[in-house]
């Protein structure tokens, strides 16, 4: 989530919290993404028109400003100190413009990648940091301003109290998947990546080949490292099965799993309290990536089938989620 800024700053539009303002800031934001084009976020020129209310004043300013200095510039000789000051403050205001421009395709391109993520956004995500990204990308803020340099910046009431202002920079929050508040994607390729695991190991079980749960574990936690925090967060909340109805990992260590080992901390011994929650914390990766190693290579252990030692055939299992990918590839 974004950091609160101490420097208070004056934002347009004044900073008055609306009545149910998650609930009604999430609507608006859906529909504001909903109506806006890829073709206008994609053009170059356009300015979305609850930011328009601070641009134009702002360049306003600038050309106010530069004819000001122009006028007192000629007071004074070209070799003076004080020509060569005004000459610097008229190059950092000149400067604002196209920072201001590129600023606006930022906020636009943010828009526009939000607007992309929306049908594909997992229940792993934090709702404070997809609630940021509405703030910012999705036309939501209370207030916004434009620094000396051209950099926008947004203010909202984001608390129970109307003096629970933050504030958020363009530049931290512009990218929805990877900001300061990032929103987690579903993993659509680490889940390919597991059916076809599945249907390999599935294949191995069939014609004999013995079944190697090192080499699965250190396969799945080498897929789980490459891809970083959000992608191991979103197959923690992921339908692995693929077919909608299969409960996530995430689901069933709230129902309960029967290892104890899920349930304890590994790198403290303490034990785990709570829901599932602490999953879509990324200072937790280290763990969810251990239980979720584990976790599948387990079910990769039931694709495959318990030899019973006894009668030398398959024990049948009762994990569902492994029964539905072993379905998937057994049509």
């Amino acid at each position: 989530m974004a950091k609160k800024q101490k420097k208070e700053k004056t934002y347009s539009g004044g900073v008055q919290p609306p009545v149910d303002i998650v609930g009604q800031k999430m609507e608006r934001g859906y529909n504001y993404i909903n109506n806006e084009s890829p073709e206008k976020l994609s053009d170059i020129n356009y300015i979305p028109s609850h930011i328009q209310k601070v641009v134009s004043p702002f360049v306003r300013e600038v050309a106010r400003k530069m004819d000001d200095l122009t006028d007192l510039r000629e007071g004074y000789d070209k070799n003076s100190p004080e020509h060569e000051q005004i000459r610097l403050e008229m190059e950092k205001l000149a400067g604002s413009l196209p920072t201001l421009k590129d600023q606006l395709g930022k906020l636009n391109l943010g828009t526009l990648d939000l607007k992309k993520a929306l049908g594909s956004i997992s229940p792993g995500s934090q709702d404070a940091n997809l609630y940021t990204n509405f703030l910012v990308l999705a036309g939501q803020a209370d207030g916004y301003h434009i620094d000396d340099d051209g950099k926008i910046s947004m203010a909202s009431v984001y608390g129970k109290k109307p003096e629970d202002i933050s504030y958020f920079k363009l530049d931290d929050a512009s990218n929805p998947t990877s900001g300061q508040s990032p929103i987690v994607i579903e993993p659509y390729e680490s889940k390919a990546n597991i059916w076809r695991l599945a249907e390999e190991t599935k294949q191995n079980q069939i014609e004999g080949k013995p079944f190697d749960e090192e080499w699965v574990y250190k396969r799945l936690m080498n897929e789980l490292t490459d891809k970083g925090a959000s992608n191991t967060i979103g197959l923690a909340f992921a339908d692995l099965a693929g077919d909608n109805s299969s409960k996530s990992f995430a689901d069933q260590w709230n129902d309960g799993l029967a290892d104890p080992y899920f349930y304890t901390n590994p790198e403290t011994g303490e034990p785990l309290q709570g829901d599932s929650s602490w999953m879509k914390d990324p200072a937790n990766y280290a763990i969810l990536q251990k239980y979720l190693g584990k976790y599948i290579t387990n079910v990769m252990k039931d694709v495959y089938g318990v030899i019973d030692k006894e009668t030398g055939q398959v024990k049948k299992t009762q994990a569902q989620i492994a029964q539905e990918i072993v379905k998937k590839y057994s049509k």
